[in-house]
């Protein structure tokens, strides 16, 4: 939390001029996969009125992943048949009974991510589900490229990205951007695997969690290089949150986990020499509800930004302070102080004690405290710090080093 695994700014400045020379050669993909979000901009809306209420997706969203086990259900046992008819290939059978085909069997089943996403974009913005909700709120997208507007010097291409905004949309209770959902089902997947793989090589539960963790943090493809800082500006927090929540689900498709001292049962058992849906995964259960958290929202938990972004960025959030503090108001309307948002920030950057991947500290994030500094009299942005003994701040490390200095509650979060 804070500092930087990735985030030495001479290398992101070195990351900016490679940038220049390979955006010629990979504009489609970045372009096509960054789906940014502006989390701060919110519907015009008359002074001292509210902002119409959203719409909670939560439940379309979970109707959609039990069509999605259902398929996978079915794909998986689909090859089983045949050998526990023949009973002749018992090695065969063993290995095609792993949790692992279970896991292929519920990716075969998705779209890609960027499929995912432009479908879900489009749903949102369809007049059918919008007349379903009339006089509310089903998805948010800021016009053109939002609080980026100002944000990126001339000639500096990473605009690009910002020039097409994800939808924020309400999931669960939390407001998340359309681009989560990606995030959460392909890269974490990708999570899983390695962590996966890890274990098979020896590695404690912690030293797989990791690994994983680092393969969305570290590298050209990952959050600090070309699929983040480099092609966006923006390193997501919120994005590596949605990652490791996307393992996690992946994990519990055969395995019971504990998240935040809650208990979720397997999604999925076996049932003789054959998978089926557990017995309380049924139609209408929450199946995403465990693994949508505020982690995910880019308002509490935001970016860290290239500190050439920062200032205009911060202007943009502050110059939209009311509209945002509107949405985020406590249960009598009235809008939260900076000292809340601070807390909130702070309890954020780790995933209920582990390490997802976090940076930044509470003088580098631009977010809703500093929304909230724009409309009530405080300190200066740099003076300002979680509570005392909470607020250490670890300088530029290396992955290994930070996860040797940094204890984890891994009791708190068990995944076998």
């Amino acid at each position: 939390m804070g500092g930087g695994r990735l985030l030495n700014f001479n290398k992101a400045a070195h990351c900016r001029r490679f940038m220049l020379l390979a955006l010629s050669l990979f504009t489609a993909a970045p372009i096509a996969s960054a789906h940014e979000m502006d989390a701060f901009s919110t519907p015009a809306v008359r002074t001292g009125e509210a902002e119409p209420q959203f719409v909670d997706l939560g439940p379309m969203l979970d109707a959609w992943m039990y069509r999605v086990l259902e398929t996978a259900v079915a794909k998986v046992n689909e090859p089983l048949r045949p050998l526990v008819e023949a009973g002749n290939d018992p090695a065969r059978l063993a290995m095609l009974q792993r949790p692992d085909e279970v896991v292929k069997s519920v990716t075969a089943a998705l779209p890609r991510s960027i499929e995912l996403i432009n479908s879900i974009e489009r749903t949102v913005a369809s007049k059918r589900l919008q007349a379903r909700f009339p006089g509310q709120i089903v998805a948010f997208r800021a016009g053109g490229p939002g609080v980026y507007r100002s944000a990126f010097p001339w000639p500096d291409l990473r605009s690009i990205t910002h020039n097409v905004l994800s939808s924020t949309m309400l999931v669960h209770g939390v407001y998340i951007g359309a681009d989560k959902v990606g995030h959460f089902t392909d890269v974490g997947v990708g999570y899983y695997w390695t962590y996966k793989k890890a274990l098979r090589e020896g590695a404690t539960e912690m030293g797989a969690i990791q690994l994983a963790v680092a393969s969305g943090t570290d590298g050209m493809f990952s959050e600090g290089g070309l699929l983040g800082l480099a092609a966006t500006g923006a390193y997501s927090n919120a994005d590596l949150a949605a990652n490791f929540a996307g393992m996690l689900f992946y994990v519990n498709l055969t395995e019971a986990i504990e998240v935040n001292g809650q208990r979720h049962k397997p999604l999925m058992v076996r049932d003789g020499p054959y998978w089926r849906l557990a017995d309380h995964v049924r139609p209408g259960t929450p199946l995403l509800r465990p693994f949508v958290t505020d982690h995910w929202d880019e308002a509490l938990n935001p970016n860290l930004l290239d500190r050439a972004l920062r200032p205009a960025i911060l202007r943009a959030v502050q110059a939209r302070a009311e509209g945002i503090l509107r949405r985020y108001a406590d249960e009598d309307g009235e809008p939260r102080s900076y000292t809340y948002f601070a807390r909130r920030q702070y309890e954020l950057s780790s995933y209920f004690g582990i390490d997802y991947g976090h940076e930044g500290g509470p003088a580098e994030l631009i977010g809703m405290a500093e929304a909230a500094l724009a409309v009530e009299p405080g300190p200066a942005i740099v003076e300002m710090a979680p509570p005392p003994q909470e607020a250490a701040v670890v300088e530029v490390t290396k992955r290994a080093d930070r996860v040797k200095s940094k204890p984890t509650r891994i009791a708190s979060h068990r995944l076998r």
